[in-house]
């Protein structure tokens, strides 16, 4: 089987190259050659009749899967417009990179989650008034835990315990989409990270730490693998 492995061309980060690398070598274990293929060598175009084509930069053959690392969804839909099979789905990784999505997917599905509200959209800044910041902290209590709704490895995850606070964070990200969610105390530094393949749960990693709210790995946390209940 030959199949290709889309990841970003221009982030740059050593623990993505180790990862695709670490895939890839794996892929070979199991008899699968993986071709590591950077998003910027791809070039998604469409013809006089709009039909969807690709221009490779180096000589690639054409995959029979692609396992796409990456958060291009232009270039995943397109892809899949031309016929691929990816993993994950354009749609799987728009919806997980976005956080109002992912509360939208997972709503009235039974699974316990914070109480969370989606910010409004805006254009150029927000300009939140007193009694809309008055209702967050009434409905989320003292201490509310903002996420821009994209952001990887935490960075772009806030709690904030007071309305001046958050009235400062907030005008501090700009336009970029954000949601509010109560602060679990008891979840201080803990959360379980579950990797789903086919509707099945295929491993669980509980990640732990001491010092932060947050529990990310690339911000120097640790992580064990869980059985789930």
């Amino acid at each position: 089987m030959y199949g290709w492995i889309v990841y970003n061309g221009a982030l740059r980060i050593k623990k993505i190259e180790k990862l695709v690398e670490r895939l890839s070598s794996r892929g070979a274990e199991k008899g699968m050659t993986l071709e590591l293929v950077k998003n910027n060598e791809l070039l998604p175009s469409y013809g006089a009749k709009g039909e969807a084509e690709l221009t490779t930069l180096k000589p690639f053959k054409k995959p029979e899967f692609i396992i796409f690392w990456d958060k291009d969804i232009f270039l995943a839909k397109h892809l899949e417009m031309m016929g691929f099979k990816l993993f994950n789905s354009r749609e799987a990784i728009e919806v997980c990179d976005n956080k109002a999505l992912t509360q939208l997917k997972l709503a009235n599905l039974g699974i316990r989650m914070p109480k969370t509200i989606v910010g409004p959209f805006v254009f150029h800044k927000q300009n939140l008034s007193d009694t809309y910041i008055d209702h967050v902290f009434e409905t989320l209590g003292p201490s509310v835990v903002l996420k821009e709704s994209h952001g990887s490895f935490g960075m772009q995850v806030y709690k904030v315990d007071s309305r001046e606070a958050f009235k400062e964070k907030v005008e501090g990200i700009g336009n970029n989409a954000f949601i509010m969610q109560e602060y679990i105390e008891t979840t201080y530094g803990r959360d379980v990270r579950v990797n789903i393949i086919g509707g099945k749960i295929v491993g669980a990693m509980k990640r732990q730490s001491t010092e932060d709210f947050r529990a990310n790995i690339t911000l120097g946390r640790r992580g064990r693998s869980r059985e789930p209940h």
